[in-house]
């Protein structure tokens, strides 16, 4: 417990210090959310808080790195890059991520995921993905945003 609370804490006094530049590397705030696990006979967390520090590169490319409980209500560390693929309309987008994330059955897996993000308001941002099986979660459906300031 203290462990999460330390990477937690580690997590948001970085926020704190990248939203205090004139111009922030941290331009919006990662919230997670909701998942649905596909395999319905084991028992997994799908109430996934967190928070983290999103950094728009361009148009097309995101940075963030954040933190989770995840599925197997262990606390994850997550670094990722998000690529919008294709703009399907203009406030609906394919986008392909790809990272690492710590807390599951190794001590770090890569991540790759497509995700569909729908922008609600020039600040806000949901997106909804598609994570494939892993050896220690089953496939998942996520909801999770960003929230610019």
């Amino acid at each position: 417990m203290k462990n999460i609370l330390l990477v937690i804490l580690l997590v948001l006094i970085s926020m704190v210090t990248l939203l205090a530049h004139a111009d922030p590397l941290c331009d919006r705030i990662f919230v997670s959310g909701l998942s649905y696990h596909l395999n319905r006979d084991e028992q997994h967390n799908e109430i996934n808080y967190g928070v983290g520090c999103v950094h728009t590169i361009n148009e097309d490319w995101r940075a963030t790195l954040g933190t989770y409980h995840n599925s197997i209500y262990k606390q994850t560390v997550f670094i990722s890059a998000s690529y919008n693929a294709v703009n399907i309309t203009d406030k609906l987008h394919f986008v392909v991520t790809g990272g690492a994330a710590t807390g599951y059955a190794y001590t770090v897996i890569p991540v790759i995921f497509p995700e569909l993000r729908y922008d609600v308001s020039k600040k806000i941002d949901l997106s909804i993905a598609a994570i494939p099986p892993t050896s220690s979660v089953p496939g998942v459906i996520g909801l999770f945003g960003t929230i610019s300031y």
